[in-house]
């Protein structure tokens, strides 16, 4: 294997490691201050999840990830509102959302390359790049095969027509 290494002479795979060591690092620091002050909470761990994947569904530009600040021919025309999170606003047509913005979580980092939304909207939901010979099955029916559920609901529900598949 050849080593690769940078123009001032330091290996990839050295500089990895101290990138990680020190995020690490800073990681752990703050977590231990953080705990020492009591400020770390241990949380109850979710025993339900509701996956909403609104295919067609309205913008994320129009709800959750509005750009007030863009110019007018990229952002949207509906005016951000505060939330009861410092620092997270949504739009104004979402104002009981944003009452209980603590309850739940915005991803806005969930990108693809596909070139199509199906695609795309298969790999999100399985977690796997689609091919044709191969069906993949949906993250509610990992979850249930890996950890079971209640024994008077349904452990997992696809809706018709879902990415969502049985498994």
């Amino acid at each position: 294997m050849a080593l690769h290494r940078t123009c001032d002479g330091v290996a990839r795979r050295d500089f990895l490691k101290v990138g990680v060591l020190g995020a690490s690092a800073l990681t752990l620091s703050n977590y231990l201050r953080l705990s020492h002050a009591g400020e770390v909470k241990k949380e109850a761990k979710a025993t339900s999840a509701i996956f909403i994947n609104l295919g067609g569904g309205p913008s994320h530009m129009d709800t959750f990830d509005l750009k007030p600040n863009a110019p007018a021919e990229f952002r949207g025309e509906f005016n951000p509102i505060q939330t009861n999170v410092s620092g997270i606003e949504i739009s104004e047509h979402l104002p009981k959302l944003a009452q209980q913005m603590d309850k739940f979580a915005i991803l806005r980092g969930v990108t693809h390359t596909l070139a199509a939304h199906e695609l795309g909207s298969q790999y999100v939901n399985t977690g796997n790049r689609p091919i044709p010979s191969i069906e993949f099955p949906g993250y509610g029916a990992v979850v249930t095969k890996e950890l079971g559920g209640l024994e008077d609901l349904p452990q997992f529900v696809a809706v018709p027509n879902s990415p969502q598949k049985a498994g």
